[in-house]
């Protein structure tokens, strides 16, 4: 198994390695380039976390790429801190994202989870889903899971961050949701 960092290059006046996390997978940018159909969403696990971003890697017809998604494309609802990040994106989850831009100059891609996360042509009145409590900001409790997010209001339990819960739609068009009993 490939780890997720890999050494690239010691620097003996400071007795120190300095890392790659893109050295160690996969980057097949002119691969992915030819291959992805802007129509589809793609397949990703998260790798690393940064100060402002987490590191995903994608997979799509056989082709891996290293993406980068800015805390400002996680979530369509909330609004993420830098330390929200590996609450929204925990290492070694697959989420879906959308590419957003591909840097055909430095070879970099970029994904979103904001247009996804903004459908909820599945979601079903009276069906419950199970999600994550996320975060308590301006009076409302976010959840966030692989399908679905929203936040409910006038919860009568305070959740512990990453709790699982249970929540019920209120409507196909509003990403506001009611504690399931």
């Amino acid at each position: 198994m490939m780890g997720l960092v890999e050494g690239i290059q010691f620097k003996d006046n400071f007795n120190s390695i300095i890392y790659s996390c893109k050295k160690s997978i996969p980057h097949q940018f002119d691969e992915f380039k030819l291959v992805f159909d802007d129509r589809d969403y793609v397949n990703g696990e998260v790798i690393a976390h940064y100060t402002d971003i987490a590191v995903v890697k994608l997979s799509y017809k056989n082709v891996t790429v290293q993406a980068y998604i800015y805390k400002s494309k996680v979530s369509a609802c909330a609004f993420i801190n830098n330390e929200d990040i590996p609450i929204y994106l925990p290492k070694g989850s697959s989420f879906k994202f959308v590419i957003e831009r591909m840097d055909e100059k430095n070879s970099i891609v970029e994904v979103s989870r904001k247009p996804y996360r903004q459908e909820l042509d599945d979601v079903e009145i009276g069906v419950a889903y199970p999600v994550y409590f996320t975060k308590f900001y301006n009076g409302k409790y976010f959840f966030y899971s692989q399908s679905l997010e929203g936040y409910v209001f006038r919860a009568k339990n305070i959740f512990q961050v990453g709790k699982e819960i249970e929540v019920l739609p209120t409507s196909t068009t509003s990403q506001e949701f009611i504690i399931s009993k």
